[in-house]
């Protein structure tokens, strides 16, 4: 068995879901043993101007590791407090345990 670790890249023009992102991981999972972790964010407004943050979302959800790859959706929302809406760089990485 080995530990697999692969980093992966999404951007967010604007608020919302990417759903179904599927990755191999180069070998049958493990018992199921497989996650998706947050690495990193870069949110931005892209205007230059000061932001009151009303909110800021980030959720990894839906995750289901199957023989050899890993499902799984993120959410992002990323609002002022006058509802402009952000962008944002999401890094994750899944970490598999692989036989």
């Amino acid at each position: 068995m080995a530990l697999k670790l692969i980093e992966q890249h999404h951007f967010f023009a604007e608020p919302g879901i990417i759903t179904g992102q599927k990755v191999d991981v180069g070998g049958v999972i493990h018992k199921g043993q497989a996650t998706v972790v947050l690495r990193g964010i870069e949110p931005s407004f892209n205007d230059g101007e000061d932001h009151f943050i009303k909110i800021i979302k980030i959720r990894i959800t839906n995750v289901k590791p199957r023989d050899t790859f890993i499902e799984y959706d993120i959410e992002f929302d990323f609002m002022d407090d006058s509802n402009h809406k952000g962008s944002s760089n999401v890094d994750v990485l899944i970490v598999a345990a692989v036989d």
